[in-house]
């Protein structure tokens, strides 16, 4: 899941890069459950799949927002999913 969620991201930040050491902000507009819907995935699952990416580095979440990592997101989705 957390393939198919970093791949979703990075079609989410398009062409935005962030500045060396930090990462791009990104407001989705979804609710986990909503995202769920949209990735054919549950809402715990997509919970998991988020958790994975912050602790890889990835992302980094608020309340309202994620904060992508883009090179550290696409070496995520080059992984071959199970």
């Amino acid at each position: 899941m957390e393939v198919r969620l970093a791949r979703f991201l990075l079609v989410a930040l398009g062409n935005r890069q962030a500045p060396p050491g930090r990462r791009v902000p990104l407001e989705l507009g979804f609710s986990q459950g909503e995202l769920a819907l949209l990735l054919g995935a549950s809402r715990p699952k997509i919970n998991a799949a988020l958790g994975m990416l912050e602790n890889a580095g990835a992302v980094g979440r608020t309340s309202d927002r994620l904060f992508c990592d883009p090179a550290k997101l696409a070496l995520i989705a080059q992984k071959i999913e199970p």
